[in-house]
């Protein structure tokens, strides 16, 4: 699943990389999800939800980190 946003930063223009990366990462925490429930046998909708929604939270607290380094 890691293979989405780095073809994200490897294959977009500059300008497009942020939000390019975030949005492969997006679909990639979706892709998690989506298959650890499927391979479960889990619901799938509170396991994406529940992907998406750690997943977020963790670049959100990262990116803040991060910006006390800078």
């Amino acid at each position: 699943s890691g293979i989405w946003p780095l073809l994200s930063v490897i294959l977009l223009p500059d300008n497009l990389k942020v939000i390019g990366t975030i949005l492969a990462t997006l679909w990639a925490l979706f892709l998690t999800g989506w298959l650890s429930a499927w391979a479960g046998r889990a619901p799938i909708i509170p396991a994406i939800l529940r992907n998406i929604f750690t997943g977020v939270l963790t670049m959100a607290f990262t990116y803040w980190l991060g910006t006390l380094f800078k």
